[in-house]
């Protein structure tokens, strides 16, 4: 076997070095150096193993021995010959594709939730206390400027939020080498200015508006989309779609979790459960307005049923009435009601068992007012979709090619960010996604009402964003806790405000 793969049982699992290789992986003919390899990758024929280019050496080792000194150490080896401009046009896209990959095996994280042991009396005391300095002040600012950062990778005990500050706020762990100012120097920046935040302030820089923007914009495109394609269902899988919808069962729940994007999706679990209320603050002011009424909804509903166990009454009920109550806060301020249409529909809906409740013991009647209440909600998604959409780039013409079926919201997506100039890896975008957008011949660089608009869609929602941030302090400076606000077009000339008697 070739002399680079770990031949050392002492410092890798797997000893390459010993026994028959190819069994020591699945399909290690085809993964592992050799004629098998070498007959996917036709630039690898005739080459003798061991005269494998640096980019070919990386991506075996990282397929099938990631982690591995020998991996670590050709990575490092890799990045400096891109750095000197050692690398042809083929091996820089071989090596951008390994590392694409490698970042998104990275993507699952595992966050610090409690002291480590049980430790009493007062040496037990000062050594949890030493434990907590020692995890909440290890990473320095300056360890953002390494590819590696150590400390993120080695003692990655961040609690959730802690880890949300540092990597969608301040930066990333996993550092992409095509862009150092992006991934190196701004994230530096950013954790320095973090370092002056106190209690619940927390510095978002604006880049990460802007993202939060966009990606709430294409969002509720996305959610249109649907809508006009008949895809209800379909349509409740966006953030918009799932957060109206009430979230007051374990399907929709999980639905919003879906709905997410990977980089809040790693969040979700941690973040719904959260009960003590100065962190759920720390997560209010942390993500994105869309995202963030999702999570007031199950954590309202997590307080209405721990509230409803304490008292001896029906946690179900308590969860109904709380939903009916805010359907019609919600019909007020939307402006919308049913039509009769409408409401014969979602009477037939729940005859024909269809709906979301038909196998939880409800009666009839309690079922047809949850369908009716969903139909109303669905509107609202609607109407703030819309108007959203309208507000910034105008809702596109029915020519638009983006509106086709067989494309995806993702592929209008990253056509515009693309045109726009943006960072592609910031809003999860992959190779594999740039490759399959190139396969796209319907989707040209003409002017767009979307495509050419990428400027607005961020300048446009920041200004929305600064006005409920005023909204906010305006009511704390008068006695008043907004935990959320939805700004929606009305006739009304004034603001309404309702007292939420469930907090």
């Amino acid at each position: 076997m070739v002399n680079w793969l770990p031949h050392d049982s002492g410092t890798y699992y797997k000893n390459f070095g010993v026994g028959n290789p190819y069994d020591k992986v699945n399909r290690g003919e085809e993964r592992l150096p050799g004629v098998g390899l070498a007959a996917l990758n036709p630039e690898l024929q005739g080459v003798d193993p061991n005269d494998y280019s640096l980019v070919y050496k990386l991506k075996v080792l990282s397929d099938v021995a990631r982690g591995s000194k020998e991996h670590r150490d050709t990575r490092e080896q890799a990045l400096e010959a891109y750095k000197a401009g050692d690398l042809s046009n083929r091996e820089t896209e071989i090596l951008g594709t390994t590392l694409d990959q490698e970042q998104q095996l990275q993507q699952k994280k595992d966050f610090y939730t409690r002291p480590v042991g049980n430790l009493k009396g007062p040496i037990g005391s000062f050594q949890s206390s030493l434990w907590e300095t020692m995890r909440s002040n290890s990473e320095s600012p300056l360890e953002m400027l390494t590819p590696i950062r150590p400390v993120a990778k080695f003692l990655h005990q961040r609690t959730a939020i802690e880890d949300y500050i540092e990597t969608q706020l301040g930066g990333s762990d996993a550092a992409i080498w095509t862009n150092p100012y992006s991934h190196f120097i701004k994230p530096t920046l950013n954790k320095t200015r973090q370092s002056f935040d106190i209690g619940n302030k927390v510095f978002i820089p604006q880049e990460t508006i802007e993202k939060y923007n966009i990606d709430e914009y294409f969002d509720k495109f996305d959610y249109i989309r649907k809508r006009m394609q008949g895809a209800d269902n379909y349509a409740l899988s966006t953030v918009i779609g799932s957060s109206l919808s009430g979230l007051n069962t374990k399907d929709k729940v999980l639905q919003f979790k879906a709905s997410l994007s990977d980089d809040q999706k790693d969040y979700f679990d941690q973040f719904s459960k959260e009960t003590n209320e100065k962190r759920r603050d720390m997560i209010r002011a942390m993500i994105p307005d869309d995202v963030k009424r999702g999570y007031e909804q199950i954590w309202q509903n997590v307080d209405i049923a721990r509230s409803s166990k304490k008292k001896g009454t029906s946690v179900q009920q308590s969860i109904a009435n709380n939903f009916h109550e805010q359907t019609e806060r919600l019909r007020e301020a939307y402006d919308v009601s049913l039509t009769k249409e409408e409401s014969n529909k979602a009477i037939a809906k729940v005859n024909s068992d269809k709906d979301s409740y038909a196998n939880m013991g409800m009666s009839n009647s309690d079922r047809i007012k949850y369908a009716k209440d969903e139909a109303l909600r669905l509107k609202m998604a609607d109407r703030e979709a819309l108007t959203y959409v309208n507000n910034r780039t105008g809702l596109p013409s029915r020519g638009f090619v983006g509106w086709d079926p067989r494309l995806k919201t993702d592929d209008i997506k990253i056509k515009s960010l693309s045109i726009g100039g943006e960072d592609l890896r910031r809003f999860g975008f992959w190779k594999k996604d740039e490759e399959r957008l190139r396969q796209l011949e319907g989707i040209d660089d003409q002017s767009s009402q979307v495509f050419s608009q990428i400027d607005n869609i961020k300048r446009n929602i920041r200004s929305e964003r600064s006005m409920k941030r005023g909204i906010e302090r305006t009511m704390f400076d008068k006695g008043f806790r907004v935990s959320n606000i939805n700004l929606v077009d009305s006739d009304y000339g004034s603001l309404l405000i309702k007292e939420d008697n469930n907090g």
